[in-house]
């Protein structure tokens, strides 16, 4: 393969849309609860809804242009509304990738059209569940990285209500303990099997024990993977 042939792909091809893993754990699930999950894939997707009636208007626009005034335009200007054209007809196709993707991960948290109604209004408890685990999931990473809740963290925790600092605070303590747990797990391991440490790095998590060890040991609690 040629370096053209790679240039070639990529200006036929015309943009990557959002992977499902993507999507799915850096999007979707950066979200603390399910309640936030599906709120900010509904968002995702109405960005996405306003793109794609954009990017069908400039073609249509462009479409028009060309047609009407081909004639008269000049080579050069002709070349830009076909290039136009060709962009848009890309950037529709990546819109309506990710709409798939980020309809697929609603339609998996939330069952029923009727259960989706809900979400048009705040729910003042979920709204409140978010926000204790999303404050929670911040402190525990303070916890294991520092020792300690750092000071912007700690600055918006004494602005919750006394319960809500207790009940964040506890699951902080509970979910940096499962994480160190389930690290060192891993680093027991990779201490009595040292051909993990000597296969690469597919190989690692495709041929060995490892993988049983965490699908088995695996305690998953909202937004920990560990």
């Amino acid at each position: 393969m040629e370096k053209q042939d790679v240039i070639k792909l990529a200006e036929s091809h015309g943009g990557w849309s959002m992977s499902d893993f993507q999507s799915r754990y850096f999007v979707v699930n950066s979200q603390a609860t399910d309640y936030r999950r599906v709120r900010q894939a509904l968002l995702e997707i109405e960005t996405r809804i306003a793109a794609k009636k954009q990017i069908i208007r400039d073609t249509k626009r462009s479409e028009v242009k060309l047609k009407i005034k081909e004639k008269e335009l000049i080579l050069l200007d002709i070349d830009q509304f076909q290039y136009d054209i060709s962009v848009y007809e890309k950037k529709l196709r990546i819109v309506e990738e990710e709409l798939d993707e980020f309809a697929k991960l609603v339609v998996e948290i939330v069952p029923t059209i009727e259960e989706l109604e809900t979400y048009k209004e705040h729910n003042d408890e979920l709204e409140r569940e978010y926000w204790i685990s999303r404050m929670a999931k911040q402190a525990s990473v303070d916890m294991i990285t520092t020792g300690r809740i750092g000071a912007g963290n700690l600055d918006s925790l004494v602005m919750m209500s006394p319960q809500d600092q207790v009940l964040t605070i506890g699951s902080a303590l509970l979910n940096s303990k499962k994480l160190t747990a389930g690290i060192n797990k891993i680093e027991q391991a990779l201490d009595t099997n040292t051909s993990l440490l000597e296969s690469g790095f597919s190989g690692l998590f495709e041929k060995s024990d490892f993988v049983k060890l965490l699908s088995e040991k695996k305690e998953k609690t909202d937004g920990q993977d560990i």
